[in-house]
């Protein structure tokens, strides 16, 4: 895990301005993604890159970055982990006659490159954002992993294209690139629109997609897909869920076993969920290292939902350390300053306040943070979103029994949802083309002015048209290529702001694959979510975990806090001069919203949070 920065020339035979100090520059920038080495290096023609190394695997110096082939002609920086590269190393030998001079992923990755070309991406496990630079064939490669786990950031600005692994690398060196991006601001705000928007909030700075390659050859830039989910799926009625069973459960212990490799200490980051205890007790079967895991616990008189005592239990189940690690509302306003420095936006995931607490406490024993981020996604874990299409498709199928028991536990609260929110969101779902109406209505849209009061959300990112013939399964495609890849943003931005390098394993692209292809029964089944994951941990974890349908996860008691906090936070930063000149919120509606959260009218937590978080960009990266 580490932080990579490049400037590139699209025409090598057109002079642009180059120099080694401005990588230098946009690597110092970020220098707690890799603080254990920087290397850079300029090749005339094709460009210059530059890495900050955090050592994971590997720790020997000769693994350090720009790496290069034996014959020099290609170079790699690279942000991320193969994690089966031991694999692909044994195979290029027996193939290829290569000798290798390290431990290192990283030189499997160029070996595997200088083998096979572009192709090599399509061979490996993991995450990864890498830039390449190929002298044999005046090319410069560059990828980003299949789901976004790792970032990729690039601006263009006549023959160069500026590449890092967060913004304020480019701004350091192409400052004029600091210009807010208010469509994608709105966008955020409104829609909760981040990580999976191609655009940033910064005008002209891009994300490359999930899944794709950028590439520069012959005066061309040129961007395309590289791997895409699965669209078929094995047939509802052809299949054998016991072996099912025993075969997910088989490709989750080896995905657990892959991504836990490391020659630095490991924890996990543990909600005391069915989705981390699994990753948990995966990792326990397989090894006897001494682990620890991390919990956050709220303290409030208005907040029952405190899970910190249910992982400390698990942890003991397993023979694990568990740190309980405290978040208070003290914590609010010096975590959210932070974190919009490293977020380098605006951001409605409260659950980051918790995240940012615990990384701080892990970082002064770990390296490495495995969690259990993407089983939703994967496996129907938010209920909400797949209840009314599986009612549909019931009531077209004249199934009345499935009918009543999806309509009878999410009636009965089973969802994990009150009755009533339940209801709400279904209804929700049944008339999309209400969401803004409704924002109206309740008051927080009228907030927005003069920059910001006229663009539109109504397109949400949807996501492309990839007509999976399975009806859940269509759906969870998704939540993968959006929700998820914003959630995966912020894990990142977080987990390198402490030096450590996060880890997901329900990402394993076996697993996706194999996940993809199982109807959707498999993952939403007599209204139980995650069904098969359910299945897999019956043996292995508690009855009370595996059959809880409530989602654990940090949630956090914001709604109180802010209200406990609006003369002493809110107010002082929502209606401070710079926020006022600015003008993009209209400060009496402002204070009627305000005023409504603080009487318990209305939760406007989730609002809250991130218009305070918009002005805090705002100050801290245009002003």
């Amino acid at each position: 895990m580490c932080g990579i920065a490049a400037i590139l020339r699209i025409k090598p035979n057109l002079e642009s301005r180059i120099l080694v100090q401005d990588i230098d520059l946009m690597i110092d920038r970020m220098k707690y993604r890799g603080p254990d080495a920087k290397g850079t290096f300029l090749d005339k023609e094709l460009g210059a890159v530059g890495h900050a190394r955090l050592s994971i695997i590997d720790l020997d110096e000769r693994a350090n970055q720009p790496f290069f082939s034996e014959d020099r002609q290609s170079c790699v920086v690279f942000n991320g982990e193969i994690f089966n590269f031991k694999e692909i190393r044994q195979r290029l030998k027996q193939e290829r006659g290569i000798a290798f001079k390290t431990e290192s992923d990283t030189e499997v990755l160029l070996a595997a490159y200088d083998a096979w070309g572009e192709n090599c991406v399509n061979e490996f496990n993991g995450m990864w954002a890498f830039v390449i630079l190929d002298k044999r064939r005046k090319k410069v490669f560059c990828s980003r992993d299949r789901f976004g786990i790792k970032p990729f950031l690039y601006a263009v600005s006549g023959n160069q294209i500026f590449v890092a692994s967060e913004a304020k690398a480019i701004l350091a060196v192409a400052p004029e690139f600091r210009r807010p991006n208010f469509k994608a601001l709105s966008l955020l705000l409104r829609a909760s629109v981040g990580g999976q928007n191609h655009d940033t909030c910064f005008e002209g700075i891009k994300r490359l997609p999930p899944s794709h390659n950028l590439v520069t050859q012959d005066g061309e830039m040129k961007i395309q897909r590289y791997w895409d989910y699965p669209l078929d799926s094995i047939d509802s009625r052809e299949v054998n869920m016991e072996v099912a069973v025993d075969e997910f459960r088989e490709l989750f212990d080896d995905s657990v076993r892959l991504w836990s490799q490391s020659d630095v200490p490991v924890g996990f980051s543990l909600s005391g969920g069915l989705d981390s205890s699994a990753i948990l007790s995966s990792f326990r079967l397989d090894t006897l290292r001494k682990t620890k895991s991390y919990t956050a616990a709220y303290s409030h008189p208005n907040y029952r939902a405190d899970e910190s005592a249910i992982a400390a239990k698990l942890s003991m189940r397993f023979g694990v350390d568990n740190t309980r690690v405290d978040v208070l509302s003290t914590d609010l306003e010096p975590i959210m300053k932070k974190i919009v420095e490293h977020l380098e936006a605006p951001h409605a995931a409260e659950p980051m306040l918790a995240y940012w607490k615990i990384m701080e406490v892990a970082k002064k024993e770990v390296r490495v943070m495995i969690e259990g981020q993407g089983a939703d996604e994967l496996l129907a874990g938010y209920a909400n979103t797949v209840a009314l299409p599986v009612l549909k498709a019931s009531l077209q199928k004249l199934n009345f029994a499935e009918c009543f028991r999806t309509i009878a536990r999410g009636a009965t609260g089973a969802f994990g949802y009150s009755p009533s929110d339940f209801f709400s969101m279904l209804i929700r779902s049944m008339f999309p083309f209400l969401h803004h109406p409704y924002r109206i209505l309740r008051g927080d849209d009228k907030v927005y002015s003069n920059e910001l009061a006229n663009i539109s959300d109504d397109f949400y990112q949807v996501p492309r048209s990839q007509n999976h013939e399975d009806l859940i399964n269509r759906i969870l495609v998704g939540q993968h290529e959006n929700g998820l890849v914003n959630l995966l943003q912020y894990s990142d931005s977080i987990t390198m702001a402490h030096s450590i390098e996060g880890r997901v394993p329900f990402l394993d692209h076996r697993l996706v694959e194999f996940s993809f292809r199982l109807p959707g029964t498999a993952k939403f089944n007599e209204g139980f979510t995650k069904y098969i994951l359910r299945k897999s941990m019956e043996e292995r974890l508690p009855d009370s975990v595996v059959n809880e349908p409530r989602k654990r996860g940090f949630d956090l008691p914001t709604q109180y806090w802010l209200s406990d906090s609006m003369d002493s936070l809110v107010r002082p930063i929502l209606h401070s001069q710079s926020c006022r000149q600015r003008g993009l919120f209209d400060q009496s509606r402002m204070t009627e919203v305000l005023s409504r959260h603080e009487s318990n009218k209305h939760n406007f937590s989730s609002q809250i949070f991130r218009w305070i978080l918009t002005e805090l960009w705002f100050q801290h990266f245009i002003d």
